[in-house]
C-alpha cells in the first residue's frame, strides 16, 4: 500500500509539474507577444522610414506606392518657343514611373507632335533601372543616351536630363535630385 500512494505521489508531482510547464510557457509567449506589440508601437515610425529608405517597398510595390502620385499625369517634352528651347509638360497615361520614363524616351504622342514637341533622347536609349532613395532619383540608361540631344544642338543633353528631371518631379514633388547613371555608371 506504500508503495501505491508512493506511485499515486509522482503521477501528481509529474502532472504537475507539465502543468505548470504548459502554464510557463503559455505567459512566456504571451509575454513575448505584447511586448513586440510594444515595441512595434514605440518604433513604428523609425520602423516605417527605415523600410522607405532601403528601397523595399519600391522593390515589392513599385515606385509610386511609396509617393501620393498626382491624379494627372504628364510627360515633358522639349518645344521650340520664341525664348528658345523650352520643356513643356503634355497630359500622358502610364502606370508608373518606369513606364512615364519608357514613354518619354519613346516621344510624344501625336497631340504634342502637332504642338512641335519632340524628345531629346536617341531613339536607341533604353532604361536599364529606375529606383528613389530619399528624394533621390537614379535613372540608368543605356550608352546611347550619350548620344540624345544632339538633335537640339549644344545644350541638348542638359535639356534631355531636364525632360526627366521634370516628368518625374510633375509626379512627385517631394523630388530633389536626379542621378543619372550610363550602364550602371553615374556621369
Amino acid at each position: 500500500m506504500d508503495y501505491d500512494l508512493q506511485d499515486e505521489y509522482q503521477k501528481k508531482d509529474i502532472n504537475v509539474g507539465s502543468s505548470k510547464t504548459r502554464h510557463g510557457f503559455i505567459i512566456f509567449l504571451f509575454s513575448y507577444f505584447i511586448i513586440t506589440l510594444i515595441l512595434i508601437f514605440l518604433f513604428s515610425s523609425r520602423i516605417e522610414s527605415s523600410i522607405e529608405e532601403s528601397g523595399i517597398k519600391n522593390i515589392f510595390f513599385g515606385i509610386n506606392s511609396v509617393k501620393n502620385i498626382p491624379k494627372t499625369k504628364q510627360l515633358s517634352f522639349v518645344v521650340l518657343t520664341s525664348d528658345g528651347l523650352q520643356v513643356k509638360r503634355y497630359p500622358a497615361n502610364y502606370r508608373n514611373m518606369h513606364q512615364a520614363v519608357e514613354m518619354l524616351i519613346k516621344g510624344p504622342d501625336s497631340a504634342a507632335l502637332e504642338e512641335g514637341a519632340i524628345t531629346g533622347f536617341d531613339e536607341n536609349t533604353s532604361l536599364i533601372g529606375l529606383s528613389e532613395s530619399n528624394g533621390v532619383y537614379f535613372i540608368d540608361l543605356s550608352s546611347d543616351f550619350l548620344n540624345s540631344g544632339m538633335v537640339l544642338g549644344k545644350e541638348g543633353l542638359d535639356i534631355t536630363k531636364s525632360q526627366i528631371f521634370d516628368t518625374l518631379q510633375s509626379q512627385d514633388p517631394t523630388m530633389t535630385n536626379l542621378v543619372i547613371m550610363i550602364d550602371g555608371n553615374p556621369i
